[in-house]
């Protein structure tokens, strides 16, 4: 299943496939020891930190060497590498994309020293004006490397404005995570392009997580924003053939094993343990859009948020989580972030050992699931027996967010509760699958929750339509996006957002889960916002003027990128077979589950409009669109993802994805 290198299967068979040593993931014992960076522990775990020193707003800066040194090994440790977010561009500028983030499982190491090398925050574009160089676009992160791996430094958001001048300084770099473009200056049709983000990995071990930028608003004098680690909102290309990328920036991951052990790191339940955020966009006192928020992961605002200020340069991001810079409205653009590295192991004197149990109760036997793993999962309720207590890696995605039938948002991915070495005793487990929500006319319903092992995954928010503003149901593990609103509805209609409450929980419970994006009130016919993804928040809704008045759907958050361990080859062979080709085309080689579903569109008779905006990648629906062009509805939800429906325009809207247990042991 998996090309493995050929000098990588030793370290494949020492983690569980072919060899003997347990996995930390699911078990396991550590008696080495170590030093380097600043020594920590939190739970059954010790860490080790290293940060770059350099945080005075001066350049240029290099990348920071340092070294993590072993005794007593061989053992085995997992590596975080976070790189430098990107700076932002200037005046009404791109935000810079987050640094790429590197998850590296179960890495050998021996007794020696490594070297490690952290990134630097790329500068800002300086905001000069006319002629523009390349001081006016953000400059990329500098990358982090550790143990074969390179974590590529965040893109530079370009700069906006220029009338005329469309020349490359507006477009944002590549990197880990893609900058944002520049934004357009009025009546032109001259924004930046966004900048591809890629995260490559070189050992199957490793899970890189790096996504696009946004390209800049067209006619809005507004950016895009930077592209994050947890995800990015795509996007449709209006009848014009221009780009016209949202302000608001990706979030970046989370990672909770590597939660509250970096200075920087917010202490809030709902905003720690994120890495790699993208920088938000800015715009211009004249722009027609609000400045753009910054990504969790300490990605910076753009320079006017939450309005649209005059001038503001835009904020830096935050050191040592690799967030990208803020644009500028009509100033500079904020410095990124710098980088860092997190490594973890088991203190020693600890032992996880594995559970066992019943050979008929194992979905796929790991002489055939290519990772050494058995599994056990469940698209159904059951039971789960453990007869030998130990410990296991387990998940539970709680079913989809349904969606409202006339310009309403989509559905909330369900919330995601993960755990990599979760402690089982003996008994009967019962295990109950939530159920995707249902499709409503004015209101939509809640998908199910997902429980399990005294944990439960909250279901999705369902969406409301044009004349419901956000219903309680809207609430959920990840939010539903907000419908299109008449003048009528409460002003609050124009600004709230529903709360995706799976990141917020106590304990146990805290996991996975982003709010739906804005909805907006408007006197004509204008769409829903794109239900929130367990990755990343759903896309806001944002009147078009003039001969494009209306809208299209908000787009769907990313799912959570969970990597090989539940990828859709590993898991496909146990979904049901009529389920199965949709399922693996939803969960995608890496492993994404809960999806947002996408907005619904609004005016059908508009001449650009191009359907309902797209679902998140991991289960969501596309978002339907009424007309004589289009005539769809909001599509349901995949089966076993937990992702959200697509939100209708005079069509219906579509039912949630069920949701999945998925536990997986040595």
């Amino acid at each position: 299943m998996f090309d493995w290198h050929k000098k990588e299967k030793p370290i494949m068979g020492l983690f569980g496939m072919g060899g003997g040593a347990a996995s930390r993931l699911v078990g396991g014992v550590s008696g080495f020891t170590a030093t380097g960076g600043v020594q920590t522990t939190s739970g059954h775990y010790t860490y080790h930190y290293f940060i770059h020193p350099n945080t005075a707003d001066s350049y240029p800066k290099s990348p920071h060497p340092t070294s993590f040194s072993v005794n007593g090994g061989p053992g085995f440790i997992d590596v975080l590498l976070v790189a430098g977010g990107g700076g932002g561009g200037s005046d009404a500028g791109g935000g810079g994309g987050g640094g790429g983030v590197v998850r590296l499982l179960q890495y050998e190491i021996s007794n020696g020293t490594y070297a490690l090398t952290i990134g630097h925050g790329g500068q800002r574009g300086i905001g000069s004006g006319a002629p523009y160089t390349e001081e006016d676009r953000g400059v990329n992160g500098g990358n982090t490397t550790a143990f074969g791996e390179t974590a590529l430094g965040g893109g530079g958001g370009g700069r906006g404005q220029g009338i005329t001048d469309s020349g490359a300084t507006k477009n944002g770099l590549p990197g880990g995570n893609g900058g944002g473009g520049g934004g357009s200056y009025p009546g032109v049709d001259g924004q930046g392009s966004h900048g591809t983000g890629a995260q490559p990995v070189t050992s199957p071990l490793a899970i890189g997580y790096g996504n696009n930028g946004h390209p800049g608003k067209r006619e809005e004098e507004t950016g895009g924003g930077g592209g994050g680690a947890g995800g990015s909102l795509r996007y449709y290309t209006p009848y014009s053939g221009k780009e016209n990328g949202p302000e608001n920036a990706g979030d970046g991951i989370r990672i909770l094993e590597f939660g509250g052990i970096l200075p920087n790191d917010p202490t809030a339940p709902g905003s720690y343990g994120y890495f790699g955020g993208g920088g938000g966009a800015g715009g211009w006192n004249s722009s027609t859009s609000e400045d753009g928020y910054g990504g969790y992961g300490g990605g910076g605002n753009g320079g006017g948020y939450p309005g649209k200020g005059s001038p503001v340069s835009g904020y830096d991001g935050t050191h040592q989580l690799g967030g990208g810079g803020g644009g500028g409205n009509q100033a500079p653009g904020g410095n990124g972030g710098n980088g860092s590295i997190i490594i973890r192991y088991l203190t020693p004197g600890i032992t996880h050992g594995s559970i066992a149990v019943p050979s008929p109760q194992i979905s796929i036997p790991s002489a055939s699931s290519g990772t050494g793993y058995n599994y056990a999962v469940y698209t159904a309720p059951g039971p789960f027996n453990v007869t030998t207590a130990g410990y296991a890696h387990i998940m539970l995605v709680g079913g989809g967010g349904g969606a409202g039938d006339n310009n309403s948002g989509g559905g909330g991915g369900g919330g995601i509760v993960k755990h990599e070495s979760f402690p089982l005793t003996v008994q009967d487990y019962p295990i109950v699958v939530g159920p995707g929500g249902a499709a409503g006319g004015q209101y939509a319903g809640r998908g199910g929750p997902t429980t399990a092992f005294g944990l439960t995954a909250q279901g999705g928010g369902g969406s409301g339509r044009w004349d419901s503003g956000n219903p309680t149901d809207g609430n959920g593990g990840c939010g539903a996006g907000g419908p299109g609103a008449p003048p009528s509805r409460p002003s609050a209609d124009n600004t709230s957002y529903t709360t995706g409450n799976q990141r917020l929980e106590p304990g146990n419970n805290r996991g996975y889960g982003t709010n739906g994006g804005r909805g907006y009130q408007s006197s004509g016919d204008i769409g829903g916002g794109g239900g929130g993804g367990a990755g990343c928040r759903g896309g806001n809704i944002e009147e078009q003027s003039g001969s494009r008045s209306g809208s299209d759907g908000g787009e769907g958050g990313t799912g959570l990128k969970t990597g090989f361990i539940f990828s859709g080859p590993v898991i496909g062979p146990a979904i049901p077979a009529p389920n199965r080709t949709n399922w693996q085309n939803a969960i995608q080689p890496g492993g994404y589950y809960a999806g947002g579903g996408g907005g619904g569109t609004g005016g059908g008779g508009m001449p650009w409009s191009v359907r309902g905006g797209r679902g998140g990648t991991g289960g969501g629906g596309n978002g339907g669109a009424s007309g004589a062009t289009y005539g769809e509805t909001g599509q349901p939800g995949v089966f076993g993802t937990g992702g959200g429906a697509g939100g209708g325009d005079n069509t219906a809207g579509g039912s949630g994805g069920s949701g999945i247990v998925i536990i997986a042991w040595k």
